[in-house]
């Protein structure tokens, strides 16, 4: 939507207008440290308090490894926790995308447990392509479970994925 946040707002406000809402996220992903991950922290946590200052119909998508998932993950649950408590107390919504197979257990793992502190207000997204993704949606069906599911672009082996159109 553009280079900074009043863009994301200008944009989103615009798709409002038109009787569509947004999800609007922050590109960056796979950060080195983890004063990149607080910068990516409090920019969705900005983001979050612009959505509902300006009152626009919007919520929040996250990528655990921008948040420190492969440098430190209690350190990385902390910070979406961060998050998604501010999505909770200004009503909104955080959903956190899948990334490569590597993160995909702890990303399921953190899902599993923000979902049960902070029902509502957290999503996940699984990929279809991957093998186990069923697998995950029947395990993740032990309680309600808000999920979306792409196709996946990460290349992931085809012991993993599928890969042959069918």
């Amino acid at each position: 939507a553009g280079e900074n946040l009043k863009d994301a707002v200008r944009v989103t406000r615009d798709l409002n207008g038109r009787k569509m809402m947004a999800t609007i996220d922050i590109l960056g992903e796979f950060i080195k440290t983890k004063d990149e991950a607080v910068f990516f922290k409090q920019q969705c946590l900005d983001i979050l308090e612009a959505i509902d200052k300006e009152k626009i119909d919007a919520n929040l998508s996250l990528k655990p490894t921008q948040m420190g998932l492969l440098l430190d993950q209690e350190f990385a649950f902390a910070n979406i926790r961060e998050v998604i408590a501010k999505a909770a107390e200004v009503g909104n919504f955080v959903r956190i995308d899948m990334e490569d197979i590597e993160c995909t257990d702890a990303t399921i793992a953190l899902y599993r447990q923000m979902r049960e502190e902070f029902p509502g207000h957290v999503g996940l997204v699984l990929q279809a392509y991957l093998r186990r993704t069923g697998t995950d949606i029947e395990g993740l069906s032990d309680a309600p479970m808000h999920y979306r599911l792409c196709k996946g672009i990460y290349n992931e082996p085809r012991t993993a994925a599928y890969k042959d159109p069918v």
